[in-house]
């Protein structure tokens, strides 16, 4: 009776704010949710992955310098060995500023300084040129000036 009596006076004012006393009570379960309804992302069955990049653009990074017969990029594509590549503008008519050379395209001009990282997107040329590799670029994707 006593032990009944200590766990009364103990369980009862707590019931009130919590049901830590109620020993009936089950702790929420960790296992997954039931599937049968939705059971989970879409099958790939049909798209089997990204699309085949085999024939398609490059992209080169590295810095510009401007020669007086042709634009040279020191740089190279992800994962090779850095190279000197003659860039060839598709989309772009170039100038010099000084020492800044000047892409203007249809997003509008370009400058990039001589310690500039440029990022451009294209193709391999067959051949070489006096500055390197031809490389026909196809669009400028991005400058990250010099730090």
């Amino acid at each position: 009776m006593r032990k009944l009596s200590l766990i009364l006076l103990v369980c009862l004012p707590a019931a009130y704010l919590s049901t830590g006393c109620d020993r009936s009570s089950k702790s929420p379960s960790t296992a997954p949710a039931n599937t049968r309804v939705n059971p989970g992302p879409n099958p790939t069955t049909g798209d089997p992955g990204p699309n085949n990049t085999v024939n398609g653009p490059v992209t080169l990074q590295g810095t510009l310098v401007a020669k007086s017969d042709c634009v040279e990029l020191d740089g190279n594509a992800a994962n090779q060995e850095a190279s000197k590549f003659q860039l060839v503008f598709d989309a772009e008519t170039v100038r010099t500023k000084g020492d800044l050379i000047v892409l203007s395209g249809k997003d509008g001009d370009r400058t990039v300084g001589p310690r500039d990282t440029i990022y451009v997107a294209g193709r391999r040329g067959s051949g070489s040129g006096p500055c390197g590799a031809l490389f026909e670029v196809e669009k400028v994707v991005a400058v990250t000036p010099a730090g």
